[in-house]
């Protein structure tokens, strides 16, 4: 934090955290401790990770392990919440980069919650290809159709730009997968 507070540049600060660890209950006490100039807000993926079939269970990327109540997504929103650092319960939810934000001020919510756009190029007909990035998307925003390859559009806020889909077609010379990064002026995914 201390870095992000000298840097002039930073504007605000958008935490996407999942039950497991202790780095949101040091960003909460910082917080407490110290008069943060920065507007801070957080996504709690995962919740449901607190229901009793699911304790110990690993989730995440990282494989994270959920190693008592303190760790729980309740414990952690409930943590950033008392630091007063809003927890969003969607996405779409984040404010727009620009919208300015005092701490403590209820967030200005994002109401289309797209970061990325997904292209697939004239090779979507390809019944392997759409086997492939169906496979290889873990939050599904490929799907195989009858004519091939589909972008599911409701699951396309759910893209973290793992890669995965671009790797899983990287020895395909045409590379008929783009990803755009809309918040970055149309940048490609490389």
């Amino acid at each position: 934090m201390p870095y992000f507070e000298a840097d002039e540049q930073t504007q605000a600060i958008v935490i996407y955290t999942e039950p497991g660890g202790r780095m949101e209950a040091q960003l909460a006490q910082w917080v407490k401790d110290n008069n943060s100039r920065l507007p801070i807000i957080a996504f709690m993926a995962g919740k449901f990770m607190d229901d009793e079939e699911m304790q110990g269970m690993s989730f995440g990327h990282a494989g994270t392990i959920v190693e008592g109540k303190e760790d729980s997504a309740t414990e952690k929103i409930a943590r950033l919440e008392a630091a007063g650092i809003p927890v969003v319960q969607r996405i779409d939810e984040i404010p727009r980069p620009g919208q300015g934000q005092d701490r403590g001020e209820e967030p200005r919510v994002r109401k289309d919650g797209i970061f990325i756009a997904v292209e697939v190029d004239d090779a979507a007909a390809d019944a392997e290809l759409a086997r492939k990035l169906t496979e290889a998307c873990p939050v599904d925003i490929f799907a195989e159709g009858q004519s091939g390859v589909e972008i599911v559009q409701d699951n396309i806020d759910e893209c973290v730009l793992c890669r995965l889909c671009l790797d899983a077609v990287a020895s395909d010379p045409t590379h008929p997968v783009k990803i755009i990064k809309l918040y970055d002026n149309d940048a490609i995914l490389a």
